[in-house]
Parts: structure tokens; sequence; C-alpha cells
């Protein structure tokens, strides 16, 4: 049993090849293990490194600046802005959506895209600026939302109105009630200066005849005083007709006669109020 529990130290160069470089292996790594922990505790200054903070910022901001710099196509975007194109071709602009149909790549413009339509005699095309992507509309294609996306319609001549023709003030602003009165005072000025200069025409007087319109009473009488008499005695008469012969009639008028008189009665005469 002694004899079986005794070893005897193996010579190194009967220890077996493979062995051996384990062995080397696991040595260098416990050195590398100590030599890194020793250079954390006895010189924690090494384990900085040695660049500026300004250098990482500056790094930082010129890999972000070509992100930072791209065009927000949304505020680019101006809803109902018209464009016409040096062909003639005019476009209305919508913001942030697209109609599905034929894409184009490397597109350059949104006005290039607006000229393939117009090639294609399409109403509506799409152009996305980041990616110079074009969307020529299908006939039934759909409008779908995509953020950065302009909408292009055709503006036909009916669209294209004269909006200089119209009256761009506020159709239902109040007048200032000074300006009201100011023009009411000018209009009832304007009035009594034509009534002023409108000369009334003298009455016409003994017009041999019958007058035509108005007759509002007949009256039996003798002569052309009593008519008179009958006539002014009535607000409503202004002329009457009468004649000096015994049992004639007395015709009576809510209108002055103008000279209008029939043929017939011939031995009547007619005459206005102011006679």
């Amino acid at each position: 049993m002694a004899l079986l529990l005794r070893t005897n130290p193996i010579p190194a160069h009967q220890v077996h090849p493979y062995i051996r470089i384990i062995l080397l292996v696991t040595l260098l790594n416990c050195g590398m293990t100590i030599l890194f922990f020793s250079r954390l505790i006895f010189f924690p200054n090494l384990s900085t490194p040695h660049i500026p903070l300004d250098s990482i910022t500056s790094s930082v901001n010129h890999v972000l600046r070509p992100l930072a710099s791209r065009p927000d196509i949304t505020k680019s975007c101006v809803e109902g802005h018209r464009e016409t194109l040096a062909s003639g071709y005019t476009i209305e602009v919508k913001c942030n959506m697209y109609r599905q149909g034929v894409m184009y790549d490397q597109v350059s413009s949104h006005s290039e895209c607006a000229a393939i339509c117009e090639s294609l005699d399409i109403d509506i095309c799409s152009y996305h600026p980041p990616s110079k992507r074009c969307v020529v509309s299908s006939l039934h294609g759909r409008d779908v939302p995509r953020d950065g996306v302009y909408y292009m319609i055709k503006v036909t001549e009916n669209d294209t109105e004269d909006v200089d023709s119209f009256d761009h003030g506020d159709p239902f602003e109040e007048s200032p009630a000074r300006e009201k009165d100011d023009c009411l005072d000018r209009l009832e000025a304007e009035l009594e200066h034509c009534r002023s200069e409108t000369i009334p025409s003298p009455p016409l007087c003994g017009v041999q005849g019958i007058a035509i319109h108005g007759r509002i009473d007949i009256i039996k009488v003798t002569g052309v005083d009593a008519c008179k008499a009958i006539c002014l005695a009535n607000p409503s008469c202004q002329a009457y007709s009468a004649s000096d012969d015994p049992g004639d009639w007395c015709y009576i008028f809510d209108r002055p006669h103008g000279g209008l008189t029939t043929n017939y009665y011939r031995h009547l005469h007619t005459y206005d109020r102011d006679c």
C-alpha cells in the first residue's frame, strides 16, 4: 500500500508537449491579468484616455451635421401653392400624401416630376425630395398619407380664374356710423339741389277737347267757372274739362292733362288745376 501511494517527480523533459503548451498559455494569461489590475491600482492616471472632450464633440458634430442640415420638407411644402412650369403647365401643391402609381427614381426636383406627368398626360403626381422619387398616379390609385411628399395636381384653364377680379375686402365689414351719416347727408343735399333746379312746367289752360287719362268724376254744371270751383274744392283734382254751354258736364281728373285731349267733344276745353 505504501508503495502505491508513493509518487516520484517526473522530469520536465518527459512531460507531454501538449501539456507543456497548455501550462505555458495558462501562465501567460495569469501574467497579463496581474499586469492589467496592477496598472489600475498603482497607476490610475494611465487608465484614463487622453482624448480631449472638445475633439469628441467636434467629431460627433461632424457626423451629425449632414443629418441636421437636411431640409424640413414638411415646413417647405406650402398647401395650395400654385406654380407654372416653363412649358405653361400649372400645378397646385398639397402636402404629406401621395397617390399610388408608377415610381421613377433619380428625379432631381418636383418640377421635373411634374414635367414627367405632363409628358404622360397625367393629372396627379407625387414627389419625395429626400429619396428623389417621383410617383405618377395610376387610374385606380389610392391617396396614401406620407410625410414629406409633394402631391401635385394639374390645374386646368377653368380652375385658373382671375382672382384679381374679385373684391378681396371683407364683404361683411360694417361701415362706421359716421360714414353712413355723411353719405346720407350728401345724398339729401344732392336731391335738394336737383329739386331746386327743376322748373315746373306752366299749367295748360283751355286746350280744346277733353282730357284722356285719370277721370275720377263727372258732374252736370253750367260754365267753366263752376267746374273750376268744383275742382279746387277736391284735393284730388288736378285738371278739369268743361264748357260754357248750358246743361253741359264738368269732368274731373286726378292728373294734369299735359295737352293730351281727344278729338271728341271739341266744344269742351281742358284746364289744369292752377289755371
